[in-house]
Formats: C-alpha cells, structure tokens, sequence
C-alpha cells in the first residue's frame, strides 16, 4: 500500500532497497529526496541510531508492523528532525488506524490513532460484546482495505464474524474520543498460576531502562507457576546488562504489581526476525526452551 500503490496514484517515486543498511539508508534518502518513509521500529530505530538530524527532505515516519514503543517514537523524532508517529495494521488490512496532522502531537505517541476513510473499529469481550471506552478489548475491524479472505476457506470461519468484521487478534483499549492503543495479542498472554500477565504492559515498561534498545516478553514452561514471564532483552552499544532484582525494583517503583514481574532474564545480541523486521516470538519461545535457564541474581 504504501511502499508501491500510494505513490503509483499520486505519480511520486518510490525508493527501494534492496537489503537493510542504516547508513546506506540515510544516503539513499539524501541523494532521492525521500520525504516519506514507514516502517518496523527495527528501521526507526537503526535510522535514529545514527548521527542526530536527517536528510532535510525527511518530514515523516509512520512506525508499524510491530509493537511501537512510545519512547523510541518520541527519542526518534527528535534525534532525526521529522515527526514520527504509530500507525496499526496488518497484512490481511494493511492500514486501520493513525493518527493525521489535525490530531494533537502526543498522539501520535501515545496512540495507534483512530480509524481512517470508511474503517470502523470496534472492541469485544470473549464473548463478543462490545466493551466500554477505555476497558480492553480484542480489536474488530471492516473497511475497503480489508482482505477478502484466506486461499483456504477453512481458516475465514474463525477470521470473520458472522456479520463481517476481521477479527485481528490484537488487543486494544479506544478511549472515548476514538484513539487506540494497542496492548497486545490475544495470545500473547502469559498465565502464571491462573493469572493473566499482558507482555506488551511489560515491554512498554522495560523499554524506558536507559540500558534498554529493545525488549520482548514472552511466557517459558515452569514447573510450579505453569509459565513465567521472560525479559528477552538487546541492550544499547557500550551499556551494562542489568540484574532481574534491578529490572524487578524499577518496575514496582512504576507501579507494576508484584505478581506480574519477570522471572527470567536474558540478553540477546539480537532477535529472530521476518524479513520485514518483525521479532519472532515463536522462534524466541523455542530458543528459550532449548536454553539453559540464567539464574536470578
């Protein structure tokens, strides 16, 4: 949509590459003009990563296709001189949300916007009543660029509603004036003892440790509790890994409840990834099982 179509209707060039470099990046944008780019926050991350300013031509950044730490679009705005804001979608409806520039700028930090054009969103409970503004929910959504279904038919049964809305599988709260906020999957839950832990609720508060560049949180098998929550994280150039007992006193110092914190800590190099750049929390888990737990410390 973005990278082809769009600039295809308005008769604009479009910039490819063909592999990721972050300084081959912020040549091409120089040398092409480019004033428009969207992206993973793996891409937002490397191009701010560099030297602070941009390409003058650069204006705007819209960050998706992952969980879109509010920290990094605000740190990376400034460091490159552009505005950078969220956008939600999916391969199956590529664009749902975001936020224009009518919106008020926090915005576009701390939503994934409101649903542009035709869209229309709506959240559920399990059974599929709509819930109230600001509670959780799983995220519905119809509108034009919505697909129209799966090559196997089988698979659209539990892909649609009866009356016709994709379900996402993502989690969200919309705020009364129509902003939303992703918070995370639908299985993307860990449930230690019975009780539901939200990985994105951790990774949005792990993200703002200074030592920080990226985190994912995913659940790993424990013998007593069922699962636990697990801190995968890549650290900044040049900074110390913290300890389990340091993570687990400033996330109770923000307010986290007791229950919820981590108990499990590792430090990654890097993540698995797609091509587009999105971690892969399958091949996480797996790589986890396989590992050798590190003790707390």
């Amino acid at each position: 949509m973005h990278a082809l179509l769009v600039p295809a209707v308005f008769g604009t060039t479009a910039v490819l590459m063909d592999r990721w470099e972050a300084g081959a990046a912020r040549a091409l944008i120089a040398a092409a003009r480019v004033t428009y780019m969207v992206g993973a926050p793996t891409f937002l991350r490397d191009l701010a990563a560099g030297t602070p300013g941009a390409p003058a031509h650069l204006r705007l950044f819209s960050c998706g296709g992952a969980d879109v730490d509010p920290a990094l679009v605000r740190e990376a705005a400034a460091r490159l001189g552009c505005v950078a804001k969220r956008v939600y979608g999916s391969t199956e409806f590529p664009t749902v949300t975001t936020t224009g520039p009518d919106d008020p700028p926090e915005r576009r930090i701390d939503s994934e916007g409101h649903a542009i054009g035709a869209n229309e969103v709506r959240l559920v409970d399990e059974e599929g009543a709509a819930v109230a503004p600001g509670r959780e929910g799983e995220i519905l959504a119809r509108g034009p660029e919505c697909f129209l279904g799966y090559r196997n038919p089988a698979l659209n049964g539990d892909a649609f509603t009866a009356d016709g809305w994709f379900r996402t599988g993502d989690l969200g709260t919309l705020d009364a004036e129509g902003y939303l906020r992703i918070t995370g999957r639908r299985k993307d839950v860990i449930i230690r003892k019975g009780e539901n832990i939200s990985a994105r609720e951790l990774e949005d508060l792990l993200a703002a440790h200074p030592a920080v560049a990226e985190v994912a949180v995913v659940g790993v098998p424990d013998a007593v509790a069922g699962e636990i929550a697990c801190a995968v994280l890549r650290l900044r150039p040049g900074a110390r890994p913290p300890t389990l007992a340091g993570l687990a006193e400033q996330l109770t110092a923000r307010g986290l409840s007791r229950r919820k914190l981590p108990e499990r800590l590792e430090v990654v190099a890097d993540f698995p990834r797609t091509a587009s750049g999105k971690i892969v929390k399958r091949t996480l888990r797996e790589q986890l099982r396989a590992a050798v737990p590190r003790a707390p410390s």
